[in-house]
C-alpha cells in the first residue's frame, strides 16, 4: 500500500483572488492623500487588531487539528495514537531528523506513480467510461432541449456542457433502469445506444458551437484550480483500483453484478440495500453491460463516479461567476478538491461523490431560475432534485426540502402552482422510475420504508424493528450536538482544516455578496441540523455539506486582501492545509493507493486481503458447483454461482432449514443446486454483538453439527475456526 503528496510551493499573488472587499476594510479609504489621517490611523489599526485576532485562532486552530488522533486508525504498535500532525512533521524534510525519502509517503507514492506503463491495462476502463460520459453528455443535452431549455437562453461560457453533463448523468440512472427492466442488458445493444447518443452528442456539440456556446476542453480545466491537478490525478488513479469496502462489495457493485449476470434489473429478495434508489449503481451496470465483462464494467462506473468532482467544481464557479465573484468559486473549488474527504469518495464508489454534485447542481439551479423564473428553469431544479433523490433516500433532507421551501414562496409570489408542477415533471423524470420499480416488486414504491404503512413482500415486523433499529434516529443529547459537529469540521479522519479556518470569514465579505452566503450558511446549517435530527448520524450522510463550506471558506480567504500580511497568512496556512491534506490522501488510511499496479494481479491480492477464506473455498470449487453463504454478505469477488443474503433480509438456511427434517433439507439442498454451505461464524459473532445488527438465533454450531451427524454435511476443506466449509453429500 502506497503513500505520498507533491508541495505545490509558493501561492503566487496574482493567481490569490482579490475581494471587493468590506468597504470599512477598503485600502480606497487609506490612501496616501485622505485628509482625515486620524480616520486613517484607527482604519489601519482596525485591521491590524482584526489580522492578529485571524491569525491567533486559526494558528490554534491548525495545530489543534494536527495534534487530535485520528479515531479511525489503529495506534502504533508503540501505543502511540496517529495524528496528522506525526504523518506531516514525519514526511517533511527537515523536521524529522531520521527522515528518509525512499522510505516517507512522498517517496513512496512518486515511486508508485512513476510505473506509467502500468497504466496500460486501464485504457479500457478510460475508453467505456469516455464513451458513456459522451453519450450521457448528448442524452443531457436533448433532454434539456426537450424541456425546453433553449442555447440561446442566458449562459455563462461553459455552464451549458456543465448542465447538459449533469443532467444526462442524472437521465442515464433512469435510462439504465428502464432498459434493464426490458431485460436490454446485453453488450450488443448497449454499443448500438451508445454510439448513437455519442453521434447526437457530436450533432448537438456543432449546433452549440456555432452559437458559441460549446467551449473548448481547454476552458472547461479551468474551472480546476492549479494546485488542485495533483489531487484529481490519484483520485482518477483511485477510482479504477477494485474496491475495499464492505458496503460496496456488498451491494453497490453487487447489485449491478448480479443485474447483469440475470440479464435484467429485477427484485432481489435477499438484498435490501437493491431496493433503494440505485441512479449511482446504474453507472456500473451499464458499464458492465457496454464492456461486456462485470470487472471492467465495476471500474467504468467507479471512473464515472470519480469524474463527479469536476461537476462540483464547475457548478461552483459558475454559482459565483453569476454573483461577479469569480475568485470565490476558485478558492472553494481548491478547497473542495483537496480535502481527503473527496479523494475517498472518487476512490471508493459511494454515492455520495454524486450527491454532492447533485446538491450543489441544485443550489447552482435554483439561484437561476430565481433570476429567469422560466418554466423550464423549474424543471431544471426538479431534475437535480430527482438527480438527488436517485442517489439516495436521505437526499431529502438537504436538497429537497429546501428546494421545495424555494418552490413555495415563488408559487406564494406568483399566485400559481406552474413552479409545483415543473418541479416535480422534473423530478419525475429521474426519481419516478425507482418508485415505480419498487411498487411493481413490492407494493411499496418506497420499500422498505414506510412499511408500517404501505407493507411491502418478504418483509415483517420483526425484519422492519431491526431495520428501524439500525437506521433509525440516534438520541437527541446537546453534547452530542456538540461532538458530532467537532467531528463534521475536524476530527473526522478525512476533513481539511480549511473550512472551519475560512467560512466563519464569509462575514467579512462585500455587502453585495454577504445575503447569498447568508443564504448558503443557512443552508449549510440546515444539512447539519436535519442530518442530527432525523438520520442515524453516519458520517457520510454529512458530506453534502461540504460543497457548501467550501464556497463559504472561499468568500472568507477572499476577503481577507485588506493588508499584504494577510495574503502572505493566507497563503502560508493554505500551503501547509494543502500539504497535509495531500500526505493524508495518499496513504491507505484514504483508500487502496495501489494507483499503477497491473489490474490482474489488483484483482488477486484484493480478495485475499479482505477474506482469504472466501477466495480458496471459490478457488477450490468445480463450475457446477454452487454455495450456500451463511453469515457473509460481502461478496462481489465471487467467481462462482452462491447464495446470500444481507444481515437485513430473512436468512436463506432458516428458510430451507426451518420446521424441516435432515432428510428434507437435504432434498431442498439437491432442488436448489446448493453443492456447498461455508458459515462465517466470525461475522455471526460480530453481528451478534451488544449494539449491533443481531442474527438470527436459527443460525447455530448445534445446527450444524446435527446436519453432519445426520449425513447431509462433510466438514470440507479449506477451513478454519472463524468459517467452517461443508460440502453437501451427493
Amino acid at each position: 500500500m502506497r503513500h505520498q503528496r507533491p508541495s505545490y510551493g509558493n501561492l503566487r499573488s496574482e493567481s490569490i483572488p482579490v475581494n471587493s472587499g468590506v468597504k470599512h476594510l477598503s485600502d480606497k479609504s487609506l490612501q496616501a492623500n485622505d485628509p482625515y489621517s486620524s480616520v486613517q490611523s484607527g482604519l489601519m489599526s482596525r485591521r491590524i487588531s482584526i489580522a492578529a485576532v485571524i491569525v491567533v485562532l486559526q494558528s490554534a486552530w491548525i495545530w489543534w487539528f494536527w495534534i487530535i488522533p485520528l479515531p479511525n486508525v489503529k495506534a502504533l504498535n508503540s501505543g502511540d495514537q496517529v495524528t496528522r500532525g506525526m504523518l506531516l512533521f514525519s514526511n517533511v524534510p527537515g523536521l524529522n531528523p531520521g527522515f528518509q525519502w525512499s522510505k516517507s509517503v512522498l517517496g513512496d507514492s512518486l515511486e508508485e506513480l512513476s510505473n506509467i506503463s502500468g497504466l496500460v491495462d486501464r485504457l479500457p476502463i478510460v475508453g467505456y467510461g469516455t464513451l458513456i460520459l459522451l453519450a450521457a453528455w448528448g442524452l443531457g443535452r436533448l433532454t434539456l432541449r426537450l424541456i425546453g431549455i433553449s442555447a440561446d437562453d442566458e449562459w455563462l461560457p461553459g455552464e451549458l456542457s456543465i448542465a447538459s453533463m449533469a443532467v444526462g448523468l442524472a437521465s442515464w440512472g433512469a435510462l439504465t433502469l428502464v432498459l434493464g427492466r426490458l431485460g436490454l442488458l446485453f453488450q450488443s445493444f448497449w454499443l448500438l445506444l451508445v454510439i448513437s447518443l455519442v453521434l447526437v452528442a457530436f450533432i448537438l456539440a456543432r449546433i452549440d458551437y456555432k452559437k458559441s456556446q460549446l467551449i473548448p476542453i481547454k476552458s472547461v480545466v479551468r474551472f480546476v484550480p492549479w494546485p488542485a491537478w495533483p489531487f484529481l490525478v490519484i483520485m482518477i488513479l483511485g477510482s479504477m483500483l477494485p474496491t475495499i469496502d464492505f458496503d460496496c462489495i456488498e451491494y453497490h457493485l453487487q447489485g449491478p453484478k448480479e443485474y447483469w449476470e440475470a440479464g435484467r434489473i429485477q427484485y432481489l429478495p435477499h438484498n435490501i440495500y437493491t431496493n433503494m434508489p440505485f441512479g449511482v449503481e446504474m453507472l456500473h451496470t451499464s458499464g458492465m453491460s457496454l464492456a461486456g465483462d462485470w470487472r471492467t464494467g465495476a471500474l467504468v462506473g467507479q471512473f464515472l463516479i470519480g469524474l463527479h468532482t469536476f461537476l462540483v467544481a464547475g457548478f461552483m464557479v459558475l454559482m459565483t461567476r453569476r454573483w461577479g465573484r469569480p475568485k470565490i468559486g476558485w478558492w472553494a473549488a481548491l478547497f473542495y478538491l483537496t480535502t481527503p474527504w473527496t479523494y475517498r469518495l472518487a476512490a471508493i464508489p459511494y454515492v455520495e461523490g454524486p450527491l454532492c454534485a447533485a446538491m450543489i447542481g441544485s443550489v447552482w439551479a435554483v439561484s437561476r431560475c430565481w433570476n429567469l423564473k422560466t418554466d423550464g428553469s423549474w424543471i431544471l431544479v426538479g431534475v437535480m432534485s430527482g438527480w438527488a433523490m436517485s442517489c439516495k433516500y436521505t437526499a431529502i433532507l438537504p436538497v429537497v426540502v429546501p428546494c421545495a421551501v424555494v418552490m413555495v414562496v415563488e408559487m406564494i409570489r406568483l399566485k400559481s402552482l406552474k413552479p409545483l408542477a415543473s418541479v416535480v415533471l422534473g423530478g419525475s423524470l429521474i426519481f419516478g422510475p425507482w418508485l415505480v420499480k419498487n411498487f411493481l416488486d413490492t407494493g411499496n414504491p418506497v420499500y422498505p420504508l414506510a412499511w408500517s404503512i404501505l407493507g411491502g413482500q418478504d418483509w415483517d415486523a420483526l425484519m422492519n424493528a431491526k431495520w428501524g433499529d439500525a437506521h433509525g434516529r440516534k438520541p437527541i443529547e446537546i453534547r452530542l450536538f456538540w461532538a458530532n459537529l467537532v467531528e463534521m469540521f475536524g476530527r473526522s479522519d478525512w476533513q481539511s482544516p480549511v473550512f472551519l479556518a475560512f467560512a466563519p470569514l464569509a462575514v467579512l465579505a462585500d455587502r453585495r455578496s454577504r445575503k447569498r452566503l447568508g443564504l448558503i450558511a443557512l443552508l449549510a446549517a440546515w444539512v447539519y441540523v436535519s442530518w442530527w435530527l432525523f438520520t442515524h448520524r453516519l458520517d457520510r450522510f454529512w458530506l453534502p455539506i461540504q460543497p457548501l463550506l467550501a464556497i463559504l471558506a472561499g468568500a472568507g480567504i477572499a476577503s481577507l486582501d485588506f493588508n499584504q500580511g494577510m495574503v502572505v497568512w493566507r497563503t502560508m496556512f493554505v500551503i501547509a492545509a494543502l500539504f497535509g491534506n495531500g500526505i493524508y490522501a495518499l496513504t491507505t488510511m484514504s483508500g487502496l493507493n495501489e494507483w499503477t499496479h497491473p489490474l490482474d494481479k489488483l484483482w488477486k491480492s484484493v480478495p485475499k486481503l479482505l477474506n482469504p477464506t472466501s477466495v480458496l473455498v471459490d478457488q477450490s470449487l468445480s463450475p457446477t458447483d454452487k454455495v450456500l453463504l451463511v453469515g457473509q454478505a460481502s461478496v462481489f469477488y465471487w467467481e462462482h454461482p452462491i447464495l446470500y443474503n444481507t444481515v437485513f433480509n430473512q436468512e436463506r438456511i432458516e428458510q430451507i432449514a426451518k420446521g424441516q427434517t435432515s432428510a428434507q433439507i437435504h432434498g431442498r439442498f439437491q432442488e436448489m443446486g446448493i453443492t456447498h454451505v461455508l458459515v462465517d461464524w466470525s461475522e455471526i459473532r460480530r453481528y451478534r454483538q451488544p449494539g449491533n445488527y443481531g442474527f438470527t438465533d436459527f443460525v447455530t454450531q448445534e445446527f450444524f453439527d446435527g446436519l453432519v451427524r445426520d449425513g447431509v454435511l462433510v466438514v470440507a476443506r479449506p477451513n478454519t475456526t472463524q468459517k467452517v466449509f461443508y460440502q453437501v453429500r451427493p
